[in-house]
């Protein structure tokens, strides 16, 4: 048959129209593939190259539809009627089609060749006989012909977050425009509200850019608005059932175009898809092997296993990571069936099991790696399975398996902390504690415990949470000194040392780090020491006596370079930049800074960036780049909403004092401007932006006495912390949540969290007591920005 019409038009399949194109014109490729998983888009992408490309072959293109056969003599009957070529019964069958193909310059379109695949022999013969006839066919594996040039047709780009504040930049996105596209079919207007385009923009990346499950989500839009659709996607394969009827059955609902690939498994491999449904995020070859029946990953049946499940476009392999790790992974619509394949199929909770221990082991090796040399491989390693990490200890947690919760708690807080995942990393621990009993029996469980109340102390000083960082300290460290850890001593002083400095009890901390020093140093922890010997530089600091500070932290820094250990380092080098601005060596620290921050960057995690990049904005300011400055501060505090890590209010005067000069300096106009600007970069944006400074030249530095009473922080009524005082100012004021979330860059579900630690703080039922609280104690008028 000829080329049959499309009713829609191709979105978003430009660059690969163009490139299979330029390859069919080219007469040594006579055959190319277009492999991928169904509803991805083959057949609809096959024809548009067909018909692109047709006036290029004198006898033009033919389509060949072969969805409903089974049988490879079938293949051939199908050909020669699409050709119009009758076939006598005086030859065989293979002969009469090579006869009639041998003088025509020829583009055959084989659509659905998955099914017949013993048939791909045949077509080598036609190819070797039929010079000028050309093959584009579609399939969801590969022939496995000399002749084939694959080419993989993968989803539709997806909008990435960074685009939510662009709505023409979103709506351009391939995937969002396809389902805009699809909705206006429906009858659905067209929008350009930003919230309704994120949300379609979310409903494509839950879909993973699947053509064929936007275009079904598109049909559900007559009734669904965007977010309510948005809500109901949790399960797609349940939603997406409503495809138009004049297409193939198996296209008419997402399952159904699964189905149609799963069928064509064999037995074995049907087993290892719907066991690899388990891994969220993808996996590595050898956790694949442990967890579908603990196979070897060099066992050659399993690896052939896999292979097919990669030819077939059920599995995805990709290769990340500086060492080129090679990845399998399964887009999300496919992964939901094979779930639901796994636990129809009554192998779930052994499969599961496998999986969770299979990522304990994986998160007690990386714990102490994340402290060492090879922290930054370590790091990524577990970003990469941060999914499978998150789901592994949902089972234990679901499961009742206190200890492995515990131990799996314990073993990620560090990785929670210096990635930034502060808030999940907190609920996760709290939660894993509230099961345990007060006194476990065991040792294992004891130090998993312990581990754990640490972590989350760490973690809640974070948050500027300093009442609950302290409980649970005090509650580890009565665990370590019970067992006799000194290292773990040493970290809950090092913390409690944080918790009293950042309240300006100065004293108090030089002496919890004295102690925590002395804990590490008993326990041989280099490691302990070096960080704590950091901090007792930043005591130095915030006790003006910038030389001892300069010292300690010179000493740290070597301590931390000798480790290996590129987070210290950076922290070290961060808080000796800071010191050297205030000894007014502003060259030497802005290399301490750029140096610092680089290896932040290139090494990853979050923890203590947005404090650097304040410390860094403050040598901007006395340096004079007062523009650079408050937008690199921006930068800082849209990171500090980001990770859930408010600033200390120790701090918080000093900060203010440096902006306040940037901004008198470069004007009210420019200051707001630069602060917006500084609020829309992402991280990796913020620190180019710190990087690009020029070298700084002003004059030494002696900045204002901070020991001015009236520079003090103050305590804030109700327990307070400052962003919660500035969230209950802007309710007293009138604001709306909408109006709040608006100027202070944030969600109104963030709002919505701080309202309501701030109405169980002050005893609140609602907006007019807080409104009241902020009165009777003088929070009603907003502090000079």
């Amino acid at each position: 048959m000829t080329l049959p019409t499309s009713p829609d038009v191709m979105v978003g399949r430009a660059r690969e129209v163009s490139l299979i194109r330029d390859r069919l014109k080219n007469r040594e490729i006579r055959l190319v593939t277009l492999c991928g998983v169904g509803g991805i888009g083959k057949t609809r992408l096959a024809l548009e190259i067909a018909r692109s490309v047709q006036t290029d072959f004198a006898d033009g293109s033919r389509f060949v539809d072969l969805a409903a056969f089974r049988e490879p003599p079938l293949v051939l009957s199908a050909i020669l009627s699409c050709i119009n070529a009758r076939h006598t019964g005086r030859r065989l069958l293979l002969d009469a089609l090579k006869r009639a193909l041998q003088r025509r310059h020829l583009l055959l379109v084989l659509d659905n060749f998955e099914q017949v695949l013993q048939a791909a022999p045949l077509i080598a013969e036609l190819l070797k006989d039929c010079p000028s006839l050309t093959i584009l066919a579609t399939s969801r594996a590969p022939l496995r012909l000399s002749w084939e040039h694959e080419f993989p047709v993968g989803p539709l780009e997806i909008p990435d977050k960074e685009l939510y504040r662009q709505p023409h930049e979103l709506a351009a996105c391939p995937s969002v425009a396809l389902l805009l596209e699809r909705m206006g079919r429906v009858g659905v207007a067209d929008t350009q509200e930003l919230d309704d385009l994120v949300a379609l923009a979310e409903i494509c990346r839950r879909l993973d850019g699947i053509p064929l499950a936007i275009e079904l989500a598109a049909a559900r839009a007559r009734l669904l608005p965007p977010r309510a659709m948005l809500a109901r996607l949790e399960r797609p394969l349940n939603l997406l059932t409503a495809g138009p009827r004049d297409t193939p059955a198996r296209h008419q609902t997402l399952r159904k175009t699964f189905d149609w690939s799963y069928d064509l498994l064999t037995d074995v491999d049907q087993k290892l898809f719907r066991q690899l449904g388990v891994f969220v995020g993808g996996c590595t070859i050898e956790a694949a092997a442990r967890v579908s029946d603990g196979h070897s990953p060099v066992d050659v049946m399993f690896l052939d296993s896999l292979g097919r499940l990669v030819e077939a476009s059920l599995l995805r392999r990709e290769e990340q990571g500086p060492a080129r790790e090679a990845r399998l992974s399964m887009l999300e619509p496919i992964r939901e069936y094979a779930l639901e394949r796994l636990q129809a199929s009554g192998e779930a909770d052994l499969v599961r099991q496998r999986h969770a221990i299979a990522y304990l082991e994986l998160a007690e090796l990386a714990d102490p790696e994340l402290r060492g040399a090879r922290q930054t491989e370590w790091l990524a390693r577990l970003e990469r399975d941060h999914g499978n990490l998150r789901v592994a200890q949902r089972w234990f947690i679901e499961r009742g398996d206190v200890e492995r919760s515990l131990r799996m708690a314990a073993a990620l807080s560090w990785f929670w902390w210096i990635s930034g995942f502060i808030r999940e990393g907190l609920e996760r621990l709290k939660e894993v504690l509230a099961q345990q009993a007060p006194h476990p029996r065991g040792a294992l469980v004891t130090l998993a415990r312990a581990n754990a109340l640490c972590g989350a102390g760490v973690l809640a000083y974070q948050q500027g949470d300093l009442a609950s960082s302290s409980a649970h300290m005090h509650a580890a460290l009565a665990l370590y000194e019970h067992s006799g850890d000194a290292r773990g001593r040493g970290l809950v002083l090092n913390t409690l040392g944080n918790c009293a400095l950042v309240q300006g009890d100065v004293s108090r901390a030089e002496l919890l780090y004295e102690q925590s020093l002395e804990a590490h140093r008993a326990a041989g922890d280099v490691r302990g020491q070096a960080q704590t010997m950091t901090n007792m530089g930043l005591v130095a600091f915030q006790s003006k006596n910038y030389d001892r500070a300069h010292r300690l932290l010179i000493e740290s820094l070597s301590m931390e370079r000798a480790l290996g250990d590129t987070h210290g380092v950076a922290f070290a080098l961060g808080s000796l930049g800071l010191v050297q601005c205030y000894r007014g060596e502003l060259v030497a620290a802005q290399a301490s800074f750029r140096e610092s921050l680089s290896l932040w960057r290139d090494a990853g995690g979050r923890a203590y960036l947005p404090l650097l990049l304040e410390a860094y904005a403050v040598a901007l300011a006395a340096g004079g780049d007062g523009l650079r400055a408050v937008r690199v501060a921006g930068g800082a505090a849209a990171l500090r909403e980001e990770i859930d890590a408010p600033r200390p209010a120790v701090w918080t005067p000093e900060l203010n004092r440096w902006l306040d000069m940037a901004r008198a300096a470069i004007g009210r106009e420019a200051s707001t401007k630069a602060w917006n600007e500084g609020l829309a970069l992402s991280v990796e944006e913020v620190i180019a932006e710190a990087l690009a400074a020029e070298r700084l030249t002003g004059p030494r530095v002696m900045p204002v006495s901070s020991s001015k009473a009236s520079d003090e922080p103050k305590a804030l009524p109700g327990g307070l912390t400052p962003r919660e005082a500035e969230v209950l100012r802007m309710v007293a004021s009138g604001d709306t949540n909408k109006e709040i979330a608006g100027k202070l860059v944030v969600s109104i579900a963030t709002v919505e969290r701080h309202l309501a630690n701030i109405y169980g703080k002050i005893g609140a039922r609602g907006r007019a007591d807080a409104t009241a609280f902020a009165i009777t104690h003088s929070l009603h008028q907003p502090t000079r920005q």
